[in-house]
């Protein structure tokens, strides 16, 4: 387990040792509408605009990790790999929505991230605006990347994941992402995540930050095409307390393997036939799993609220508290009502706030466990960061988890299977619902071969 251990996310690892041992405007429109948002901004005396047309570019320039693109009104820091900043007069593989100039959020190479900071009053309601396309490099790939609003000592405001996908949408289809936060310090962050990796990605164009009008704030979070060829996209970012309280509902047995069969045949075309069984067996698994599930997703802060032992302890009435936790963590012991028992939980405030769960199996005995299946059928998105097998039998996967209601955070998951009778099982998954969520890049960066899907 250390030889993976050492390779997961530095918080992921700690709490596994310690528990285990997301019509283009008309010209004028589009002026108009930045001088609106401009003099929006002066009055408030906050928020932001960005339209990427300085500097200017001859054709394509790459700004690396580290490295500060500083524009017309923004200085953004590439915090991971790297973005491209490109001049669609030179460049006929993406399509600006306001001028000439746009970002790439995958550069050369990606994935990248970047952030910037704009002033911001506390408890005021801000509209967030956004366009965004893709680089016609990707081919049939999708385009993915995720915008986070970040404020007081790193709270999430507002999270969304974009995708814009070929099947749907020419590749410079301009969409439009509209969301709402409300502002809890004077200086607030804006991060940018590419999805992808490669020399291709989603391109970010046109964006505004400034006070919202009650029809945003009513409006909520929404993604629509901004071109009528474009369409309209599916809704994404904070959902809306009806959309929560749908989403809410437990995906059944009769869903669930409606939803598996279809997934399995579509990632293995010669499994038609055992789709049935590999779906009934993964059920008896989920059934399982839900302790854990439903344990972790409990001690997940609610969406803009912050991490907090006491509270977390209250929602988690399964677990029997030691008198004294676990070393490197503030809380810990024994998760009862589960199926496969022996389920050791903790919490933890450092190195990043979170709770874990481990479970050693007897020997010969199999893993009981699909947390994955577990928290898609509770209504949570799941999206892989990064994958990484040693053989068949051992590895460890990150994602980006999207629950109803929850804040945003990063799932690791370790295991070890038993190959032959003589071996234990091994099982660890820890959440990180800090700030700084791990990324391809970061993962990568101890030189280890993470990739950003697993092989079929």
């Amino acid at each position: 387990m250390r030889r993976l251990a050492s390779r997961l996310p530095m918080a992921a690892a700690a709490l596994l040792f310690a528990t285990c041992a997301s019509v283009a405007q008309a010209e004028n429109d589009r002026l108009n509408t930045l001088l609106r948002v401009a003099s929006a901004l002066a009055g408030a005396g906050a928020g932001l605009q960005e339209d990427f047309e300085a500097p200017a570019v001859p054709g394509l320039t790459t700004y690396r990790a580290g490295q500060v693109l500083r524009t017309r009104s923004n200085s953004w820091q590439v915090e991971s790999g790297s973005v491209d900043v490109l001049n669609t007069r030179a460049r006929s593989e993406v399509t600006a929505y306001d001028g000439t100039q746009l970002v790439d959020l995958a550069g050369s190479p990606g994935p990248g991230v970047m952030i910037t900071k704009f002033a911001t009053r506390v408890g005021q309601t801000y509209a967030l605006t956004l366009h965004y396309a893709r680089n016609s490099g990707l081919g049939r790939t999708p385009a993915r990347a995720s915008v986070d609003v970040l404020g007081d000592r790193g709270s999430v405001r507002l999270h969304a994941d974009l995708v814009h996908e070929p099947a749907r949408l020419a590749f410079g289809a301009q969409q439009r992402y509209a969301g709402t936060f409300v502002a809890d310090s004077a200086r607030t962050t804006l991060r940018l995540t590419a999805l992808n990796g490669g020399n291709a990605g989603l391109t970010v164009d046109g964006i505004s930050i400034a006070t919202a009008t009650a029809e945003q704030v009513a409006a909520g979070s929404t993604t629509q095409g901004a071109m009528a060829s474009g369409g309209s996209a599916a809704p994404t970012g904070t959902p809306t307390a009806a959309a929560a309280a749908n989403a809410s509902a437990h995906e059944n047995r009769a869903a669930f393997m409606v939803r598996c069969k279809r997934e399995t045949i579509a990632a293995y075309a010669g499994a038609a036939r055992q789709a049935e069984s590999i779906c009934s067996s993964k059920w008896d698994m989920v059934t399982a799993t839900a302790a854990v599930a439903d344990a972790l997703l409990s001690a997940t802060p609610a969406a803009g609220a912050r991490f907090d032992v006491p509270t977390a302890r209250k929602s988690l009435p399964n677990v029997r508290w030691r008198a004294r936790p676990a070393q490197g963590q503030v809380a810990s012991g024994l998760l009862s009502g589960g199926e496969a028992g022996n389920v050791e939980f903790g919490l933890t405030t450092a190195p990043a706030p979170g709770a874990a769960v481990s479970w050693e199996g007897g020997q010969g005995e199999l893993i009981p466990f699909e947390l994955q299946e577990a928290l898609k059928v509770r209504g949570a998105t799941l999206t892989m960061i990064g994958c990484l097998d040693y053989g068949a039998a051992e590895g460890g996967r990150v994602y980006r988890v999207n629950a109803p209601g929850k804040a945003p955070f990063a799932l690791s998951i370790y295991f070890r299977s038993a190959a032959v009778a003589s071996q234990s099982s091994s099982f660890g998954a820890s959440t990180d619902v800090g700030t700084r969520l791990p990324t391809l890049a970061s993962l990568r960066s101890d030189g280890s071969e993470w990739q950003a899907s697993c092989p079929q």
